[in-house]
């Protein structure tokens, strides 16, 4: 934010789905800010390049500026339309499809507003109805920015361009009515300060926003907006002595550089902090799990130790709540992003010697289980070759995603996939799983479930005609949004006060349990008692926590569950 790249940080995190569950920033406002700024560098430079063309050219420097502007202008606007159309969450935040809204402002600065009133009344007030309109059709099903945006931005230039000072019924005399004036004077510094409040506060409560507090935080952000305006940005805005009118421009420049340095040196600091505190957790937890207690998460669980109390781990939980964000096992060496089509494995247990060779398969709900294939390939010697993708994983169907390349990149690590496998000796068994309620896929004439079931049953088959069995791993269950701070907040009490009712946490469909009704030589392994009792999933099992997000599990907890998933595997394959 302090360095106005916002806008870009959210664009990538809009489309990956590991980032999707991500908590609000209190400055993730600052995207808007970001968009100007980029904006406000690049533009000067075009006309002053506009500038030196006319001069060499000896031509009308006006109309070259203007005609550049112009190109601009169009350009993001045709950009704005058709990336909406392909990429919408990255056009939403993208620079080069907003800038034509600046654009259109800048070139009013070439248009001459009509003198008379009654013409300046009909451009001005069909101007803010437009702007009016935006505020009550617009939802978030419409593809924005795209044509729609033209709604708003042209009304706004229809309200400026039909400017005038008099009338009783000219919009001007509206905006000067006391209460939109002082809401115009601290619109800016509203801006800043009514975000933070709506995200701070109901992490600071551990509670949803109630209607008095959101009042409360109206009335506060515009006292604050109010106060910074007249004591703060005002006086440094028009102070000869800091950054008003006798300060040269070089001087104003290095007091922003000393400015925003101060405020990344201070965050720089606290990263740096939490980042030591981060690195002494994991070793504690290392520690811990090497220990191997009798009663460590997932075993907490089983049948067989029900109920298992262990007076060692009185008092841990592992990993700490506010590290547990970071706590995933996942590699670079197994895994491809969204918009790669790169097939890529890594290998867990010994490459040679093994009793048994197997392939792990899926997205991030996959790949989450490597730390439960570490401890299964060194506790039964067997090697395990694990592939992930960012939200794609073994299926025939067309999954949806929000950018039409990540469609195709999708699409071609699948081929990938079966083309590797086609190549190599059968393995002795795939596993496979995939993420519940992110299973979206694109239709044909059937219903959502039955393409889902499908499309895994096309794949599975063609390797369970080699005599590859095929074994469905459940998926974990989804918990709460704001499971991570919950946990955080009340730590081994999390078990109870954070926990999902069971149904609700199992109310999304992935279709392994229907693909394997549907295709012999398959097996379903339902993991679910080993998350939930038989009336709530709970986010912190055995004094470790379970999940890292939304619906990913740690990998502290991935690797308890390793010796009773190993087991199943071995009973089910009768190995």
């Amino acid at each position: 934010s302090t360095f106005y790249v916002e806008n870009w940080l959210l664009a990538a995190n809009s489309v990956d789905y590991l980032a999707a569950d991500n908590p609000a920033s209190p400055v993730q406002h600052f995207w808007t800010l970001s968009v100007e700024e980029q904006f406000y560098l690049v533009i000067p430079l075009l006309l002053l390049a506009a500038v030196v063309v006319a001069r060499l050219t000896r031509g009308n420097r006006r109309a070259l500026i203007a005609s550049v502007l112009v190109c601009v202008t169009a350009g993001s606007f045709a950009y704005n339309v058709w990336l909406t159309s392909t990429a919408a969450p990255i056009a939403y935040f993208s620079t080069f499809t907003r800038a034509w809204e600046f654009g259109a402002g800048a070139l009013l600065a070439f248009v001459t507003s009509p003198t008379n009133s009654r013409v300046s009344k009909f451009i001005a007030w069909p101007g803010l109805a437009m702007i009016v309109t935006a505020c009550f059709v617009f939802s978030s099903t419409t593809p924005f920015p795209g044509y729609a945006a033209a709604l708003p931005v042209l009304g706004t230039a229809a309200v400026i361009l039909g400017r005038d000072n008099s009338g009783l019924f000219s919009v001007n005399r509206l905006g000067s009515w006391r209460p939109i004036a002082f809401l115009g004077a601290i619109s800016y510094s509203l801006y800043l300060w009514h975000w933070p409040l709506i995200v701070l506060l109901p992490f600071a409560t551990g509670e949803d926003l109630t209607r008095s507090q959101k009042i409360g935080i109206i009335v506060t952000a515009m006292v604050l907006a109010y106060v910074s305006t007249r004591f703060i940005e005002t006086p440094m805005r028009f102070s000869p002595r800091l950054l008003g009118g006798s300060r040269r421009p070089r001087t104003v420049a290095a007091w922003s550089v000393v400015g925003m340095l101060l405020v990344s040196g201070m965050a720089f600091t606290g990263l740096r902090v939490n980042d030591v505190h981060q690195a002494a957790q994991a070793q504690q937890s290392a520690h811990i799990i090497a220990e191997k207690p009798h009663c460590l998460g997932a075993a907490e669980m089983a049948p067989s130790r029900t109920p298992c109390v262990d007076p060692k781990l009185a008092g841990v939980l592992v990993p700490s709540p506010d590290t547990a964000a970071a706590d995933t096992g996942n590699r670079t060496a197994c895994w491809a992003g969204s918009g790669e089509a790169t097939f890529r494995f890594c290998t867990l247990g010994p490459k040679t010697g093994y009793t048994k060779r197997l392939f792990a398969i899926g997205d991030s709900h996959s790949n989450a289980l490597l730390g439960a294939y570490e401890v299964i390939a060194a506790a039964h010697h067997w090697r395990i070759d694990v592939a992930g993708h960012n939200g794609c994983y073994w299926t025939d169907a067309i999954q949806f995603k929000p950018v039409d390349a990540y469609i195709t990149a999708c699409q071609a690590w699948k081929v990938n996939v079966n083309q590797y496998l086609a190549a190599q000796p059968p393995y002795d068994a795939i596993l496979v799983t995939n993420a519940t309620g992110r299973s979206q896929v694109l239709t044909n004439g059937t219903s959502q479930q039955a393409t889902i079931v499908a499309g895994l049953h096309a794949e599975w088959r063609s390797q369970i005609a080699r005599g590859v069995p095929v074994i469905a791993i459940s998926d974990n269950p989804v918990m709460r949004p704001d499971i991570v701070d919950c946990v955080a907040k009340y730590e081994l009490a999390a078990a109870t006060n954070c926990a999902s009712p069971r149904a609700t946490a199992l109310s999304n469909f992935n279709g392994l349990a229907a693909a394997v009704k549907l295709t012999p030589g398959s097996t379903y392994l339902d993991l679910t008692n080993f998350f939930c009792t038989p009336e709530v999933c709970e986010p912190v099992i055995g004094h470790v926590v379970v999940y890292r997000d939304i619906d990913h599990i740690t990998a502290t907890y991935s690797r308890t569950l390793g010796p009773f998933l190993g087991a199943a595997i071995a009973k089910h394959l009768r190995w």
